[in-house]
């Protein structure tokens, strides 16, 4: 499934908001919300997950239309996991590619989005597993983008 333009005239363009939330309400077409950071596209997911109604599902992605993937830090957050299991995975986002409530790091953890939690670059110790798999995966010519 492909992310809709903005219907903003263009004001939330691909440069500016390439980081896209969908959100599935029961009777309801899904709802798409656009930003200009993973980060911020992470906390307006788990802020309606939590607001909105029992059955409300949701998704975070990079827009189809994106030309390159990007690399986005999480870990899981304190007291959900011991100190040594928080380690800085680097999920990757390809276009048009949706992440819902579980998410998958390359070196296999899986992470509910209610108990993880977005990095800033540079932050964290690395899993070296992810870490091996993002340098095995990327490509001279493509590599992705670490977004802060």
């Amino acid at each position: 499934m492909t992310t809709p333009t903005p219907d903003d005239g263009g004001r939330a363009g691909l440069e500016s908001s390439p980081f896209a939330v969908r959100l599935d309400r029961p009777d309801s077409t899904p709802e798409f919300r656009f930003f200009p950071t993973p980060g911020d596209a992470f906390r307006e997911l788990l802020r309606l997950l939590h607001d909105g109604p029992a059955a409300t599902r949701g998704a975070w992605g990079l827009r189809a239309e994106y030309p390159d993937a990007v690399l986005v830090p999480m870990r899981i957050l304190p007291g959900a996991a011991t100190e040594r299991a928080r380690v800085a995975h680097m999920l990757r986002m390809q276009p048009g590619e949706w992440h819902g409530c579980t998410l998958i790091a390359p070196c296999g953890t899986r992470m509910d989005v209610r108990t993880a939690e977005f990095l800033g670059a540079f932050r964290g110790m690395p899993c070296e597993r992810c870490f091996l798999a993002q340098a095995t995966a990327q490509t001279p010519q493509r590599p992705g983008k670490v977004h802060a």
